[in-house]
């Protein structure tokens, strides 16, 4: 298969982009970058609260550096660590030393958030672990709750997160910009029955405890994290594709998405091998308030635009596009956005060979023909 010839070379121009700060981020990335993450979370839909904590494994750029700084947006911080060994979760005979370290939350912006601070020692070691116990709160930016617990609601619970472009800071301290990459492994524990999906692969589930657990091995920001949590059924499109949606909504569903595989194949033809393991489509409730939401690897798609992709076979062209190019591209802020997304644009309503000018499709349709770059 072949792959993107000007991917390589754009990467390494917007990462020579990246050089300056982030006007969109308290964090010091100069001085820091996270390169790994742990995450582990209870999801409470009585309360409307994420519960739990979070371990960043750090590169420490600047070797006299003494201050951390994350992203926060109204997050109850409850205690701040450093583990004593150097990798996150590595197996050892005895539990790993976490030391408390001070912290404190800078000014409230009220789009930023707040900066939190945490105080730390210069040291030559370029590796750090810090760990963050903290909750969210009911009304955060990036979350989106439908208990069932609500007066004279008769739905199941739904979670969903908003997490692009600067959301993911409301249900998690990082460092929420698009110059910070890591690989990510979550835990997530909800109410049994209760069906969760993130990006990445699905690493293990015992769902009558309600665990969850994810990987993410190609690092990716934070924006590109995103929770899925409802009582959702899943239909296969193909041996990568599959569709989630409540109730008898799922069966609906799968005919309106069966190209699903189809387009996976039509787009490794033009841009290589599918970068995540699988594409999941969540058919989102009618109150779901945009028409897609994309991450590597998952796409929250409307009930309206579910209903109109049984006759049209680019709905999800676009998702998948970004899904090739968001892992190749994505500029050292969020005002360079437009670059990857008009190059997935470009990809997924492309102009096939030998058709009149007037007629433009997405490369969905060619699927079966001979592939043009």
């Amino acid at each position: 298969m072949r792959s993107w010839p000007g991917a390589v070379a754009a990467a390494a121009l917007l990462a020579a982009l990246a050089a300056h700060a982030d006007d969109w981020s308290h964090a010091n990335l100069g001085e820091f970058r996270t390169r790994h993450v742990e995450l582990s979370l209870s999801v409470d839909f009585e309360a409307q609260q994420l519960q739990g904590a979070i371990a960043l494994e750090l590169e420490r750029l600047d070797s006299h550096a003494t201050q951390l700084v994350l992203d926060t947006k109204d997050l109850a911080i409850l205690g701040v660590t450093a583990q004593t060994t150097d990798i996150v979760g590595a197996t050892e005979k005895t539990a790993p030393i976490w030391i408390s370290l001070p912290y404190h939350l800078g000014k409230a912006d009220p789009i930023l958030g707040s900066p939190l601070v945490i105080d730390l020692t210069a040291s030559p070691d370029p590796k750090l672990v810090i760990r963050i116990d903290y909750e969210t709160q009911p009304k955060a930016r990036g979350l989106r709750w439908r208990s069932a617990t609500a007066p004279g609601s008769r739905q199941p619970p739904l979670l969903y997160t908003v997490t692009a472009p600067i959301n993911a800071r409301s249900w998690m301290p990082v460092q929420d910009s698009p110059q910070s990459r890591a690989t990510w492994r979550v835990h997530i524990q909800t109410d049994g029955g209760l069906a969760v999906l993130m990006p990445g692969t699905a690493v293990q589930a015992q769902e009558r405890r309600g665990e969850h657990w994810f990987a993410l091995t190609r690092p990716v920001p934070a924006a590109a994290v995103a929770l899925v949590v409802g009582d959702l059924r899943a239909r296969p499109l193909g041996a990568r594709s599959v569709v989630h949606a409540e109730g008898a909504a799922a069966a609906a569903a799968a005919k309106s998405f069966g190209d699903a595989e189809p387009l996976l194949l039509a787009g490794e033809k033009l841009l290589g091998r599918y970068p995540w393991e699988r594409f999941d489509v969540v058919v989102m409730p009618p109150a779901f308030p945009v028409a897609d939401l994309d991450y590597p690897g998952l796409a929250l798609v409307s009930p309206t635009l579910a209903a109109a992709a049984g006759g049209r076979q680019d709905l999800l062209a676009a998702p998948l596009a970004r899904a090739w190019i968001g892992a190749a591209l994505l500029g050292p802020e969020w005002r360079d956005r437009w670059v990857g997304d008009a190059i997935a644009g470009y990809f997924a309503y492309s102009r096939p060979a030998r058709r009149p000018s007037c007629c433009w499709e997405p490369w969905s349709i060619r699927s079966s023909a001979p592939a043009t770059s």
